[in-house]
């Protein structure tokens, strides 16, 4: 047990030693043996093209990492050199330089090996990002509509990440390597790896495919009317198929409920006529052709209404009710009566007034009686009602202290504008986050996840996240004791926490516990044996270590970062 307690305290001395040894910023970790000091630059063969002379050093914000972990994050070159404690072997040294924020700009990798007990000097030189070998596509990559899986291949031997674009920005949580697109627009995938330029596929058009019907009115055994193709995207021609049939004197078909003009047929017999889609013709997807049949020996006595006769109105949820009445060109006497096809999304009065009650389509239709020479007459057109746009407003966020993260508190009473009298909608809350976690006044809160609940939620679309706001992160001005927690803690396991000071004001550090001794440690160098430090430093990051000993000889590590603001 002696000889066991003999060796317990040797290596706390080894390590004493091998941390008061690296002078130059040593980021200890008293579970480790080995260290590396890493510098970076460029050479003067990087100040040429490719690399872009007009970007300046300081402005280049540099991520280092040790194998597969970050040890240093917006470093610049030209600031204090760090050593980091490691395992003994070999290590592969990576830093990534960034210009602007989140676009990788520079890289450069090296390998060390380093021995227990022992520093080892590692020098990265940073050149322009290696290209990636492989290409990158999606298939399908032609005649893609709503809802086709998209697929990303990748041809390269490089372990890729995967980022889809909807016309030219990321979505949101769509990293995997297919993606199911649910608007139409312009898709691209981008691939990315360590040290390497990212690639960009070449853009897919993804469309959205409307499906044809036919609403056929005043028919008889005989009539018919298809749709072939009765599914398609926007532009292609749709042929209608017909047969009226030969039943009265008189037989005609007329065509409605899309803005483009559809010729009538003016006698019994079979025929085709055709239409083109268009997107301003549908109404969630679906595009609806009326086709009102004559059968009369009646003067035929045809009826119109005053706008958009046989063609399609849009309105939006909320707008206020409008007339459309037949006009007074026909020549018969009989009684004129309007319908709606769907009284849910809108009614119509005996005067050919419109009140919109929800989202959704509808055929709205006028009917002339017959009379003892003119016959029976019926015309239409389509309504389609949008949701309204609406916004939310009435939130702020908090000022705080810093504490490393993004996280805003959100202030405030969400508003919703532009509601319609009693619906019932409420707003289903996201979260806010500053843009970066730095010290400053005026910064800016970005919302993101908000959205509509409630039992008219779906009549209203939210026209975008509330406003950005703005608020400050001030420096946290705590001043006493900080204590490094050491409980639980076993032999030479590592306990981390940190801490936030004020540039030149003092922070004094104690530990849990009472222990025999105490060997404190700022960025590699001996600082204290006591059973407190006393922290005092301008505005940079510190890593504060403390390693103990009970009288039992078993020992203890605690590590603090302090970061210090002005």
């Amino acid at each position: 047990m002696k000889k066991q307690k003999c060796l317990s305290l040797l290596l706390v001395a080894v390590m004493a030693l091998a941390l008061a040894a690296c002078n130059d910023g040593t980021v200890g970790d008293a579970g480790k043996t080995a260290f590396i000091t890493i510098s970076f630059g460029r050479d003067a063969s990087h100040k040429a093209v490719p690399w872009n002379s007009s970007v300046d050093d300081g402005d280049i914000l540099h991520d280092i990492y040790i194998d597969d972990s970050k040890v240093g994050a917006g470093v610049k070159i030209g600031d204090s050199v760090k050593t980091y404690a490691v395992n003994p072997g070999t290590h592969i040294v990576s830093v990534y330089g960034y210009y602007p924020a989140d676009t990788l700009f520079s890289y450069g990798e090296t390998t060390v090996t380093v021995i227990s007990g022992q520093k080892a000097q590692c020098s990265v030189t940073m050149g322009v990002p290696r290209s990636l070998n492989g290409t990158i596509t999606i298939t399908p990559d032609t005649g893609v509509i709503v809802g086709t899986e998209l697929t990303a291949e990748y041809s390269g031997s490089e372990t890729v990440s995967y980022q889809w674009n909807k016309d030219g920005s990321a979505i949101t949580d769509a990293t995997e390597v297919k993606y199911t697109p649910t608007l139409a627009g312009s898709y691209t995938v981008t691939v990315s790896a360590a040290g390497y330029t990212p690639k960009t596929s070449a853009a897919v058009d993804v469309v959205i495919e409307y499906t044809i019907t036919i609403d056929m009115l005043d028919n008889v055994s005989g009539d018919a009317v298809t749709a072939s193709p009765n599914k398609g995207v926007a532009d292609i021609t749709v042929t209608l198929s017909y047969t009226v049939a030969n039943t009265a004197f008189y037989n005609q078909l007329d065509f409605g409920g899309v803005d483009a003009a559809i010729a009538s047929v003016e006698s019994a017999g079979s025929g085709t006529r055709t239409y083109a889609i268009k997107a301003a013709d549908s109404s969630d997807g679906v595009i609806t052709i009326t086709a009102v049949f004559t059968h009369t020996d009646l003067v035929i006595d045809h009826i119109a209404f005053g706008e958009h006769d046989k063609g399609h109105i849009t309105k939006t949820y909320g707008d206020p009710p409008f007339t459309n009445a037949i006009t007074g060109a026909h020549r018969g006497n009989g009684a004129i009566t309007y319908h709606s096809s769907d009284t849910n999304v809108a009614t119509v009065s005996g005067s050919g007034q419109v009140t919109i009650l929800k989202p959704g389509s509808t055929v709205i239709s006028a009917e002339k009686a017959a009379d003892a020479t003119y016959a029976h007459a019926q015309t239409t057109y389509t309504l389609t009602v949008n949701p309204k746009p609406v916004t939310i407003t009435g939130l702020s966020a908090s000022s705080k202290t810093y504490d490393g993260t993004t996280t805003a508190t959100v202030t405030g009473t969400a508003v919703i504008n532009g509601l319609v009298g009693g619906d019932t909608v409420t707003v289903k809350a996201g979260t806010a986050s500053f843009t970066d976690a730095s010290v400053g006044n005026n910064k800016t809160v970005i919302f993101s996840g908000w959205s509509l609940t409630g039992a008219d939620a779906a009549h209203y679309t939210l026209s975008g996240q509330p406003a950005s706001v703005t608020a400050d992160i001030t420096n946290n001005t705590e001043i006493g004791n900080i204590t490094i927690d050491l409980t639980g803690n076993s032999e030479w396991t590592l306990i981390e926490q940190t801490a936030h000071a004020v540039a030149n004001e003092e922070k004094v550090f104690t530990v849990t516990g009472s222990y025999t001794t105490y060997k404190w440690y700022l960025d590699g160098k001996s600082v204290g044996t006591s059973s407190s430090y006393t922290f005092k430093g301008t505005a940079n990051v510190y890593q504060l270590v403390v390693v103990v000993t009970n009288s039992s000889g078993e020992s203890r590590s605690g590590r603090c970062r302090i970061t210090v603001s002005n």
